[in-house]
């Protein structure tokens, strides 16, 4: 039991200090209108559909969260969702409205007792979930829905959710149930998931999300039945879920949603609501929270998914180990590492002289301790204060954290005299570090390892000007586009992300649309 704390009060205190994403803690708007507690969402590019205990539903416009329609119903909303153009709710009854205007086309109730709390629809199949602990399953077509089957079960049907034509549901046990639906309702497996109910199933990269009144979060193999992740920060059971960019949002009972990154399993950043979170949602780089206040909050994360691409980008800077010029001796092995790099960071002349330090220090408290230094973030903060302080160093605040990367990586630009690579373009010089640049562009890695003689030059080949070549090597550093960029430039930067092989994590064409657009920070 002592481990298991110890695990849970370092993934909080990572949570914590993850929240440095440079985020505007005040929603960017607040939308009113409904007349009591808010409990789901439906988004998309365009509109958010919300539902509430109010029996209402309404349409947003997502770019000036301006109402297009408010539909009255006879029922609570648990559920919405969109398909083929359609709008459908679930409460007592199941509702079809046509999406664009808001009118009914069909409404149905079934033999249930109490509440339909989600559904999901796959191969012209309408399945339900509720109160009543049933698993239904309708024929559907576009004027209604008819009875095939259902199965009974011992819980609260609280989550369903389809992949690979397997049937996924949540339970008030914390069970979920796996059902083939190539052979009808037919039941292949239970996995004990969590201790209390499971309120949502989300599928990522064939992986299972599950989110749990126990206020965990956990990462399945669905093959296996495997537990693969456990996430905590929530002190209050999760309600809510929404996977929006490879970034899974979380809301729950105290009034706390999360952002989690679904690639590495890290917190981003914690949203404070002050009050219940019911539903979340986000889209177009804006997060939603669905409140008990009958308020919707918008919230701008642009600055979000630009902090991601910087931090996995030296993630996998430090994971690859190349291009190394020393190797960190611990208990259990080597660790190489870039001098330069980490010398900047953690502020001293050579981190050489530690070696005596690390070789006593297991190895993968040694490891987690360098990806911070390359990252400002990690999962064992607790550990790395305390080898901060036997160093006899007192840097961990400087260093800790997004924002703190952030100011070092630009600092690290302006000193010249740390450059160690010149990129010629248009007979111009542009002095740079090379693990940076190495770092986001697989191209300038090509052309820097290619390099056998100690000229430590490369030329620029892509025919653009001096100054685009310019604009792009500041934008590897400071992760953004300097404002004042002018029109020659941001058109000659449209094709950079693949002709400089920018990594996946690269928001470059966001940054080239922000200025298009004239946002400026």
């Amino acid at each position: 039991m002592a481990t298991e704390e110890k695990s849970t009060s370092e993934i909080i205190q990572k949570e914590t200090e993850m929240d440095q994403v440079p985020i505007d803690r005040t929603p960017t708007s607040i939308i009113h209108g409904h007349n009591s507690k808010i409990r789901c969402f439906f988004v998309d590019d365009e509109f958010i559909y919300s539902g509430s205990f109010g029996k209402q539903i309404m349409k947003y416009r997502v770019s000036d969260s301006i109402k297009v329609w408010t539909k009255e119903t006879p029922s609570y909303i648990f559920y919405l969702k969109t398909h083929l153009g359609d709008l459908y709710s679930s409460g007592s009854d199941i509702r079809c409205f046509n999406a664009q205007n808001g009118e009914l086309i069909w409404s149905f109730k079934g033999d249930w007792d109490g509440y339909i709390f989600t559904f999901v629809i796959h191969n012209n199949k309408f399945y339900t979930g509720g109160k009543d602990t049933y698993i239904r399953e309708y024929n559907f077509k576009k004027d209604g829905l008819s009875y095939i089957s259902k199965q009974k079960n011992a819980g609260r049907v609280w989550s369903l959710e389809i992949f690979n034509d397997m049937l996924y549901s949540g339970f008030s046990d914390g069970n979920v149930k796996e059902w083939n639906l190539n052979s009808g309702l037919r039941l292949n497996r239970t996995i004990k998931c969590h201790s209390l109910g499971v309120w949502c199933i989300e599928m990522y990269e064939g992986k299972m999300i599950t989110c749990s009144k126990d206020c965990s979060i956990k990462k399945w193999d669905i093959n296996a039945g495997k537990e693969l992740e456990k996430w905590e920060g929530h002190k209050q059971p999760i309600i809510s879920s929404h996977i929006y960019n490879n970034i899974l949002f979380t809301g729950g009972d105290g009034g706390t949603g999360f952002a989690w990154d679904l690639k590495t399993g890290k917190c981003l950043h914690k949203f404070e609501a002050e009050v219940k979170i019911w539903a979340v949602g986000a889209t177009k780089q804006r997060l939603y929270l669905g409140t008990t206040t009958k308020k919707i909050f918008e919230y701008d994360i642009s600055n979000l998914f630009r902090q991601k691409s910087l931090i996995k980008d030296l993630d996998q800077l430090y994971l690859r180990h190349e291009n190394c010029d020393l190797e960190i001796a611990t208990l259990g092995g080597k660790i190489p590492i870039h001098t330069q790099f980490v010398n900047f960071r953690l502020r001293i002349k050579d981190i050489q002289a530690y070696n005596g330090f690390f070789r006593y220090k297991k190895h993968e408290d040694v490891d987690n301790f360098f990806e911070w230094v390359y990252t400002g973030v990690s999962f064992h903060l607790r550990t790395i204060q305390e080898m901060i302080r036997e160093m006899g160093q007192n840097q961990f605040d400087s260093i800790n954290g997004i924002e703190n990367l952030k100011h070092d990586l630009e600092a690290l630009y302006h000193n010249e005299d740390s450059k160690d690579f010149t990129i010629i373009s248009e007979s111009k010089p542009i002095k740079v570090h090379k693990i940076i640049l190495m770092a986001r562009s697989d191209l300038y890695r090509g052309m820097f390892l290619s390099v056998n003689d100690d000229s430590n030059k490369v030329n620029d080949y892509s025919g653009k000007q001096f100054k685009t070549v310019n604009a792009l090597v500041r934008y590897l550093y400071f992760d953004k586009l300097d404002n004042d960029l002018d029109n020659s430039v941001i058109n000659e930067l449209l094709d950079a992300e693949s002709y400089y092989q920018l990594s996946e994590n690269s928001n470059l064409s966001t940054e080239i649309q922000r200025l298009k657009s004239g946002k400026r920070y």
